[in-house]
């Protein structure tokens, strides 16, 4: 899990630049996040669901 919130919130979206991938959401409690998540990524750019 990247980032969780007690309130409410957008949808999440990935947003990638310059070989880096960022996690962009507004949450009511904590306001708008951009939030670096390129070393969450695996080397070969597959992500598997979480169960």
């Amino acid at each position: 899990m990247v980032q969780s919130t007690d309130g409410g919130s957008d949808h999440p979206q990935l947003l990638a630049r310059d070989r880096h991938v960022y996690l962009s959401w507004r949450a009511q409690a904590e306001g708008y996040r951009l939030i670096d998540v390129t070393d969450a990524v695996p080397p070969n750019g597959a992500l598997a669901a979480a169960p």
